[in-house]
C-alpha cells in the first residue's frame, strides 16, 4: 500500500489533461467546502485559489488548520484541512457525515538556483485535495511548482504555490464534477507537528486505497 502512494505522487506530476472538480456536489454550494478550521489546527496564514481553466468559477477556501513534517532538506509533507482532527486521525471512521476538505501537498525537492530549476512549468509538489460532501467524495490529484524562501528543517514552513494543475482522479460513485480543469495557487503556512502529520498521512494512504480510479477527467467508470 505504501508503495502504491508513493507511485501516486511520482506520477502526479505527469497530469496533463486536467479535470479538478472541488465544487457543488450532492446540494453543496462552493462557500459550503470552504475550510473553516477546527479545534488543534495551527494558526498560521494560508490562502488558496482553486480557479476553473475556462474561468467560469473560483473557489479560495480559508484555512485556518495546518501541519508539516519532513525527514530531510529537501522534503516535506503538509496537511490542511476543515475537518476535525480526531475524525480524520482514526482511520476506522468513514467520515461519510461530514462535509469538507483535507488537502495533502507533498514537496519532494526545494528548488535552488542553478542546481533546479526555479520556473512556474517546473514540479516540485504532488497534490491530493479530498473533497467530503456527506457521502460523497473525490479526490483531486496533480502537480506543479511551489517556491519556498527555506529549507523545511525548522518549527515553520511554507512557500507559494504558482502552477499547480489538477483533475478528478478518484471519487465514490456519486460524486460530481462542477468545475473542469483547474489550476491552484497561494500561499502555504504551517507549523512542524510530526505526530499530528504521521495520523493524517496514515489517512491520506487509506483514502487513496479505497477510492475508486476514475476512468477519464471528470468521468467514473
Amino acid at each position: 500500500m505504501l508503495a502504491h502512494f508513493r507511485n501516486t505522487f511520482a506520477t502526479s506530476c505527469l497530469l496533463t489533461t486536467l479535470t479538478l472538480t472541488a465544487l457543488p456536489l450532492t446540494g453543496l454550494t462552493l462557500t459550503a467546502l470552504t475550510l473553516t478550521g477546527c479545534g488543534g489546527g495551527s494558526t498560521t496564514a494560508s490562502e488558496l485559489r482553486l480557479s476553473a481553466v475556462t474561468g467560469a468559477a473560483t473557489f479560495a477556501p480559508t484555512i485556518t488548520t495546518s501541519v508539516f513534517k519532513s525527514t530531510d532538506e529537501n522534503t516535506a509533507d503538509i496537511f490542511l484541512t476543515d475537518l476535525p482532527l480526531d475524525r480524520l486521525a482514526n482511520t476506522r471512521d468513514d467520515l461519510s457525515d461530514l462535509a469538507g476538505n483535507f488537502i495533502h501537498i507533498r514537496l519532494f525537492l526545494v528548488p535552488a538556483a542553478g542546481k533546479t530549476p526555479i520556473d512556474p512549468t517546473a514540479c516540485n509538489v504532488a497534490v491530493n485535495h479530498f473533497v467530503f460532501a456527506q457521502g460523497a467524495t473525490g479526490v483531486y490529484s496533480g502537480g506543479g511548482f511551489m517556491s519556498v524562501s527555506d529549507t523545511p528543517t525548522g518549527t515553520l514552513f511554507g512557500g507559494t504555490l504558482e502552477n499547480v494543475s489538477v483533475r478528478l482522479t478518484r471519487a465514490t460513485p456519486n460524486f460530481a464534477d462542477r468545475l473542469g480543469a483547474s489550476t491552484l495557487t497561494g500561499t502555504i503556512e504551517a507549523p512542524r507537528n510530526e505526530e499530528t502529520a504521521k495520523a493524517l498521512e496514515a489517512r491520506t494512504i487509506r483514502l487513496l486505497s479505497t477510492l475508486r480510479t476514475t476512468a477519464a477527467p471528470g468521468k467514473l467508470p
